[in-house]
């Protein structure tokens, strides 16, 4: 409860002071991405495992103090595994209602910027322990990718990918297919 609280705050103050509203971000930034791969001025970056990388600290120096005691509430910081207690070292959790907004307002998964701050913005992510996946990121050539979208010389090419669940069919189930 709490968690999706402070992520739809998180969301309104992002709206408010950046004009980012993340119902519409993923759209903004296919938008970008079809542009960079026809005019080559922006970079696509992606992250692995984004939400895995931020820590306590990073929250901390990134956010305003104030926030630390609500953020420090809502964190989830040990776990059980089999009767011991773990610390985790992430901050953020997947299943958590403000993770993804406060990854959006501190670095995001995709980022998208001028090409001619590649070196500068993979260094400093790298700096932070931050991995950029390789794969996914795009700085020269004709082709850019964010946000599930794929463009080469601004032609979507995202192939087809089903939204339903996959089943394996057993044998016997198989056979009766037939």
């Amino acid at each position: 409860f709490l968690s999706r609280g402070l992520g739809l705050l998180i969301r309104k103050r992002l709206e408010e002071s950046t004009h980012i509203d993340l119902k519409t971000q993923q759209d903004r930034h296919k938008e970008l991405a079809q542009r960079g791969s026809i005019d080559g001025y922006c970079a696509t970056i992606d992250m692995s495992k984004a939400s895995d990388s931020f820590v306590w600290e990073h929250v901390k120096a990134f956010v305003p103090e104030s926030w630390h005691d609500i953020l420090s509430t809502v964190r989830t910081s040990t776990v059980t595994v089999d009767g011991s207690s773990v610390e985790l070292k992430s901050y953020m959790l997947m299943v958590s209602g403000h993770t993804f907004p406060l990854q959006t307002l501190l670095y995001g998964d995709d980022i998208i910027f001028p090409k001619d701050y590649a070196y500068y913005v993979v260094v400093s992510l790298h700096d932070l322990g931050f991995t950029v996946n390789v794969d996914k990121s795009f700085i020269d050539g004709p082709f850019r990718e964010s946000c599930g979208g794929d463009y080469h010389t601004g032609v979507d090419v995202r192939p087809f990918m089903p939204e339903h669940e996959c089943a394996q069919f057993r044998k016997h189930e198989y056979t009766e297919c037939l």
